[in-house]
């Protein structure tokens, strides 16, 4: 092969290189001693770059010492791993787990350190291997190239003196060119890989300086530490929590299970975003406003007395569709997509985002992935405004309560008497476990369209179901598809029959009548006869433990039979 094929790298003997010592999230098999190198084309605008401050370059030249920029390239970066030995008692947590027992109960350990003393616990916690990438950027072809992207004119080489203010940036670049090392991994091998961002380092990253010259001498170098900006509070301390904020905490258990889903996933994109992954992190923001609008439009819905079929009938397809037509006639407000306002803001900021993502690939910036985020917030704080105004919360107190809580509804000064006695009131609901079964069959009822549920009497209970002290009917309700139907049932065992044991608890004396309606479990043993007359249909509508309806009226309601099938 013409050796002219062959890259030729120029390099500086003074050129300043930063190596970098990064731990990876996972272990890459990889030979010790390859190296991944990046080499660029110098091109003419490069090459400029490179020779503004007259420094030498070794490079190759003709015999009338012409300078050969065919195959001429300088390395940009360059990649070694190593697999190191690591306890891994310390590197899961262990250590300091085992702290915490010594602290929270007696035991026989001396020191915090020590193990537990069976050998068969010591086994348990087996030797492994952590990667670190060794990557070593050379500063001056660093600021050379990223000035040649830019197109910058006027640019002037950074002397070896200029290092230090080299730093960051070059450790920026070599987490880029590790992550970039990662996918061609990953397409190759498909293990899968958590991205290296600057989020997920260690507190502390490992670097030295050094020129090109003293590299290969293998003398002592001085070891510098970075401080990664961000990750160190992770570790560094514990914040106080306001007294207020741990009642909050302890009181969240009984939120709206669906308001959660919101929160989680809003959870969800907040992580991504800390860790760096801001593809997920838009997704996950998007999809948490998808959740927001569609929660609160049921919640709506739910107080407006739709059954879950009338709901899941006319439910318009497509979410931008739905926050043209189903909000502003309930809410008032700004709701133009196209607008100035926190609608507006949430289809750039987040739809917007979200579908470049999902249909392109897009990688957003952390700026981008960040707008996201606050363009959600501003969302659900939307929300709430329209929910409280004027008439609205008379129209909504329930979804304007679940959705803010009562500190949302003090800070925005509308919790009124009335409100607070409603949410005393006996007679109404739970109303997050109420619209939570209400939601439920909503979707159920969604996914109905493309797959209908098939429910099974041979899998499914024997209810009977107690309307009053003599009115009463025999009820199969399907586990795995939660609808239920009308039955004539034979039991031929009076001690297996629940409607004579009802009427012998009845006749005991003292005993009180139940609240109707109420349901007892039948035993479908050998003999107990069952023939179905009536249509499956959504179980809340003939099972009394299953809700859905504010006002009681779950039985009261007519059976939507296209609905759940004959």
């Amino acid at each position: 092969m013409n050796s002219k094929s062959e890259p030729e790298i120029w390099v500086a003997e003074n050129e300043p290189v930063a190596t970098f010592f990064l731990h990876l999230p996972e272990v890459i098999a990889w030979p010790e001693g390859s190296s991944v190198r990046d080499l660029v084309k110098i091109g003419p605008r490069l090459h400029r770059n490179l020779e503004s401050d007259a420094r030498e370059v070794a490079h190759p030249h003709d015999d009338e010492g012409v300078r050969d920029l065919i195959n001429a390239y300088v390395l940009a970066s360059s990649i070694l791993l190593h697999q190191i030995p690591v306890d891994l008692a310390v590197a899961s947590g262990l250590d300091a787990t085992m702290a915490a027992v010594k602290m929270g109960v007696p035991t026989t350990l001396k020191d915090i350190n020590d193990r537990p003393a069976d050998d068969s616990t010591r086994d348990m916690v087996p030797s492994g291997y952590v990667t670190i990438a060794e990557v070593a950027i050379p500063l001056q072809v660093r600021a050379a190239i990223m000035a040649a992207d830019r197109l910058e004119e006027g640019f002037v080489l950074p002397g070896p003196e200029d290092a230090r203010a080299l730093i960051e940036p070059a450790l920026d670049a070599a987490v880029a060119v590790v992550a970039k090392f990662q996918a061609d991994y990953h397409s190759v091998t498909r293990q899968p890989l958590t991205i290296l961002t600057r989020e997920l380092l260690p507190s502390l990253v490992p670097y030295v300086l050094r020129a090109f010259s003293e590299i290969p001498g293998g003398e002592a170098t001085e070891v510098c530490l970075f401080l990664v900006n961000g990750t160190i509070s992770r570790i560094s301390e514990v914040p106080e929590l306001a007294p207020e904020k741990v009642e909050a905490v302890h009181v969240a258990s009984g939120q709206n299970q669906a308001v959660r889903a919101y929160l989680d996933l809003h959870r969800q994109g907040a992580v991504a975003l800390q860790r760096g992954n801001y593809r997920e992190a838009a997704v996950m923001f998007s999809t948490a406003s998808e959740a927001l609008l569609n929660i609160v439009l049921c919640h709506m819905r739910w107080e407006e007395g739709l059954t879950p079929e009338e709901s899941a009938a006319d439910w318009p397809d497509g979410l931008v569709t739905r926050v043209k037509t189903q909000f502003s006639k309930r809410l008032g407000g700004d709701w133009n997509v196209s607008g100035r306002g926190a609608v507006g803001a949430w289809a750039r900021d987040v739809a917007a985002v979200r579908h470049r993502v999902v249909h392109a690939g897009y990688l957003p910036s952390r700026s981008e992935a960040e707008r996201s985020m606050v363009a959600l917030e501003e969302l659900l704080t939307f929300l709430g405004d329209r929910l409280v105004y004027g008439r609205n919360l008379r129209e909504y107190p329930r979804t304007a309560s679940e959705l803010l809580t009562e500190g949302g509804l003090r800070r925005r000064d509308r919790y009124p008497n009335w409100l607070e006695k409603m949410q005393m009131d006996p007679t109404e609901p739970l109303w997050h476990k109420c619209f939570g079964e209400w939601y439920s069959v909503h979707l159920r009822l969604l996914a109905d369209k493309d797959r209908p549920r098939i429910s099974d009497e041979s899998r499914s209970e024997l209810l009977c179901v107690y309307l009053s002290a003599e009115d009463y009917r025999w009820i199969l309700r399907d586990p795995v598809t939660l609808q239920a139907a009308e039955v004539h049932a034979v039991i031929p065992s009076p001690a297996d029959d629940p409607v004579a044991t009802f009427r012998k608890l009845r006749e005991l004396p003292g005993g009180d009548d139940p609240n109707y309606p109420i349901s007892i479990g039948c035993e479908r043993v050998e003999g107990v006869e069952v023939s179905r007359f009536g249509p499956w249909v959504e179980q809340y509508h003939l099972c009394p433990m299953f809700g859905v309806m504010w006002d009681g009226s779950d039985f009261d309601v007519p059976w939507p039979l296209s609905a759940a099938g004959g």
